[in-house]
């Protein structure tokens, strides 16, 4: 099984090896720190700037998980 995350921070950070320990394939996009995206066990995207790559990881995902930030230091709430 493959999962693409968006957003690859804190609560996939966790998620990540739980998903890898089962067996999962784990991508995962992050704006400027692949090696922490690498860290948790998936293998990093770079985005924006992967766009070739994104394209092909998305209808290869089983499924996807949107955990992305706010821009900025605004929260949504």
């Amino acid at each position: 099984m493959k999962m693409l995350v968006f957003g690859h921070g804190y609560s996939a950070g966790f998620l990540t090896p739980l998903l890898t320990a089962r067996g999962w394939q784990v991508t995962g996009t992050t704006r400027d720190d692949p090696d922490r995206v690498a860290a948790a066990g998936a293998e990093p995207l770079l985005w924006p700037g992967s766009e070739d790559a994104l394209r092909t990881a998305i209808p290869q995902a089983d499924a996807i998980l949107v955990s992305a930030a706010p821009a900025g230091t605004a929260t949504p709430c």
